[in-house]
């Protein structure tokens, strides 16, 4: 794949991968060879906040796409009220009230014992634009592609310095409903090019 994307003008930035083990658990990694660290977490937020994008473009307009928003934003607002700009903590967003039951957990990486995997590489463009591209496991899309944000996320919030985890957060509650929800509606309509999120 990397050496496809070179030929083709493009250039990997980073690769996340989520492993789901059982149901319940899943493991969430980040590779790249960005070595700084600023740099590193802006990337980082960049592939969650297309990852998300492509989700929801993948599950159509529907319940699970709309429990997937609402569950984003709950869980954002939640924390953020709970914990205020200047003490966030670390707390865990799996068990909040939504379609998620509250055994789901975030578990260490383990090797060879994957049920699922979902995978999100983020690409460069020779003119700097961005994209992203999914990989995903066949069968039971409709519950993994909203846990594997889910558990995204929950890796951010656990992983993201202060400063980043402060940024994106207020980012999200800022224009959850100005700037996530239309690009939700955007794809739905087919009004962002399916380029932007190529599979």
């Amino acid at each position: 794949m990397g050496f496809l994307s070179n030929l083709m003008g493009q250039k990997l930035v980073g690769t996340v991968k989520v492993r789901f083990y059982t149901e319940d658990e899943a493991s969430v990694e980040y590779e790249t060879d960005v070595s700084d660290q600023e740099q590193k977490e802006m990337d980082m937020n960049q592939v969650f906040a297309l990852y998300y994008a492509k989700m929801l473009y993948n599950m159509n307009r529907g319940e699970y796409s709309d429990a997937l928003i609402d569950y984003i934003q709950k869980a954002v607002s939640e924390i953020i009220s709970d914990y205020g700009l200047n003490g966030l903590g670390r707390p865990s967003i799996l068990a909040s009230e939504s379609f998620l039951a509250s055994e789901q957990k975030l578990v260490e990486p383990k090797r060879g014992d994957a049920i699922k995997i979902y995978s999100g590489e983020l690409f460069e463009k020779s003119n700097k634009t961005r994209i992203i591209q999914t990989h995903m496991s066949v069968a039971g899309e409709n519950y993994y592609m909203p846990m594997s944000t889910v558990m995204f996320l929950q890796w951010l919030v656990k992983n993201l310095s202060d400063g980043s985890l402060v940024f994106v957060f207020r980012e999200f509650r800022k224009n959850s409903l100005d700037v996530i929800l239309f690009i939700g509606d955007a794809y739905f309509c087919g009004k962002i090019s399916r380029a932007s999120f190529e599979t």
